[in-house]
């Protein structure tokens, strides 16, 4: 259960800051293809890194999945603690919210 709940956490901490970046630097126009294909991109992703964990889990046992989640976490929070908007000084959010 527990590297289930680490995965988890890092999923959460990572979707919400991707999604709003990404689509942070798309034309307006080309808005709802890109929001399409970031969300065809998380849900193939989803789905193999529910195999790839699943598999891992029944052959080597939980010790195994709580290591790779956390490497799994650890790569995705660098990348994503990079993305984050600085705070601005005008009180302005995002670009996604004018």
């Amino acid at each position: 259960m527990v590297p289930l709940l680490v995965t988890g956490i890092g999923l959460g901490v990572f979707t919400v800051p991707f999604f709003g970046n990404a689509l942070a630097g798309v034309a307006q126009h080309e808005t709802g293809s890109a929001s399409d294909l970031l969300n065809a991109a998380q849900q193939l992703g989803a789905t193999v890194g529910v195999a790839v964990l699943g598999t891992v889990f029944f052959r080597s046992g939980t010790h195994a999945v709580l290591i790779i989640s956390i490497a799994l976490i650890a790569t995705v929070l660098a990348p994503t603690s990079a993305m984050t908007p600085a705070r601005r000084e005008t009180g302005e959010v995002s670009r996604l919210f004018p």
